[in-house]
């Protein structure tokens, strides 16, 4: 009897078919988005802020430095080469089996065997991000629910305007000129000096690094917890027409404590707010939804 032909694994089977079962599930929900995003009448794609600039123009790019970034800020890519591999929730696209998915499938591998550890480029511009480099990388971090991504930013600065988004702009520029903090987005005039005056603090000088950094950490748990309680930042472009950035039905509480009690603390409530007793004596409440 002559020798038996070599038996070929199924590709669904295999070791690759498996490698592909993470990207299968990401593609998935990115149709669903795709689906979604048509079927109330939007671009489905992600935006591209080339296409934006184009409209709007800029004064010029400022680099930022290399920081970690709220990955639910990134709205789309700095040009519009692999704006149509993604849905606007940086869900894949492209076939499975395909040379993408492949790559997108070697990187979600490396991800849970040591960790993404090179910055993505991204631009910035009115506190949303578009990305130049690392597409693939935002991709499978959002799908694995990281909330945050280490990237190299370059600010673009928007030309001077008679609007209240400028405005606002102007005075978040001058917030982080002050405490270099992405992702406290405010949606009315006064906010932010009305935010540096709660911790203490003003708009014309720097904040000192303790501060800096207790409400940095203070609001990424904040963020941690409201994620937890199912909430999410709303990125529809309904809401980014109005300039909204909606945190719904939660309140967020800012508390300093004065006379070396210094103490920043952001928490998510649904319930009546009452005032702190004791040293913590000033306290500012904001609700959204």
């Amino acid at each position: 009897m002559g020798a038996l032909p070599p038996v070929v694994p199924d590709r669904e089977t295999s070791g690759v078919g498996k490698m592909l079962d993470d990207y299968r599930r990401a593609r998935k929900l990115g149709h669903k988005q795709l689906q979604t995003d048509v079927s109330a009448g939007r671009y489905p794609y992600l935006p591209a802020l080339d296409d934006i600039l184009k409209g709007e123009g800029y004064q010029g790019e400022v680099p930022v430095g290399t920081m970690e970034i709220d990955i639910d800020l990134i709205a789309g890519t700095r040009t519009r080469g692999r704006q149509n591999t993604f849905a606007t929730n940086f869900m894949p696209l492209p076939e499975s089996g395909s040379e993408f998915s492949m790559k997108w499938s070697d990187l979600i591998d490396s991800q849970r065997a040591e960790g993404i550890r090179d910055p993505i480029v991204v631009y910035e511009f009115m506190q949303r991000f578009y990305v130049q480099e690392g597409n693939k990388r935002v991709s499978v971090l959002r799908y694995l629910g990281q909330p945050t991504i280490l990237a190299s930013v370059t600010r673009v600065v928007p030309m001077p305007s008679d609007t209240e988004a400028y405005r606002i702009y102007q005075e978040f520029m001058r917030f982080f000129n002050v405490a270099p903090i992405y992702g406290i987005v405010f949606t009315r005039e006064g906010d932010y000096v009305r935010l540096a005056a709660f911790a203490g603090q003003d708009l014309d000088h720097a904040w000192p690094q303790e501060v800096v950094r207790d409400f940095r950490s203070a609001f990424e748990t904040f963020l941690g917890a409201f994620r937890k309680r199912g909430g999410q930042r709303q990125h529809e472009q309904r809401d980014q027409d109005q300039g909204k950035d909606l945190l719904h039905g939660y309140t967020l509480l800012i508390i300093f404590c004065p006379e070396g009690q210094n103490r920043i603390e952001l928490s998510v409530t649904t319930r009546p707010w009452r005032p702190p007793r004791g040293a913590c004596a000033r306290a500012a409440r904001r609700g959204w939804g």
